[in-house]
């Protein structure tokens, strides 16, 4: 049966430049009439819709079946999101962590760092040679 192109296009599914390209190679056959383009589909496609056209082939048990799927894709991604949250709040809390760690971490090498410099201050003054006197001062002065 002749049917208008853009007819053709959503019974045949699929896309207009396709069947532009049809046309043109003569795979498919087709005529003018007026300003419209008219394909021939067997009359046999025309009464069997293609499955994926709305309502084409699915049944009513197909369409529940995939609203089931959808339902069930719909909460694993509501799990998956939750899950996403408590990991992202752990990992929150571990960059919290490792920063708290770095800041003692850091204190504690100061503390270090003036400790050294204290006890090399005191190595380089007990080897400086100190005249008698001061020897003599330092040992009755802490003495008393």
């Amino acid at each position: 049966m002749w049917i208008d192109i853009n007819e053709a296009v959503i019974l045949l599914n699929t896309s207009r430049r396709t069947l532009d390209r049809q046309v043109a190679a003569k795979t498919i056959k087709s005529k003018k009439n007026g300003k419209q383009r008219l394909v021939w589909v067997k009359e046999d496609l025309a009464a069997n819709p293609s499955p994926n056209q709305p309502n084409g082939g699915q049944d009513g048990s197909q369409t529940e079946e995939l609203r089931k799927k959808i339902e069930q894709l719909n909460q694993d991604n509501s799990q998956l999101a939750a899950s996403n949250c408590q990991l992202a709040a752990k990992l929150e809390k571990m960059i919290d962590d490792a920063v708290e760690a770095s800041k003692r971490h850091d204190i504690i090498v100061m503390r270090l760092a003036d400790q050294i410099e204290a006890q090399r201050l005191q190595l380089e003054e007990s080897q400086q040679p100190k005249p008698l006197m001061a020897k003599l001062k330092s040992l009755f002065m802490t003495g008393s």
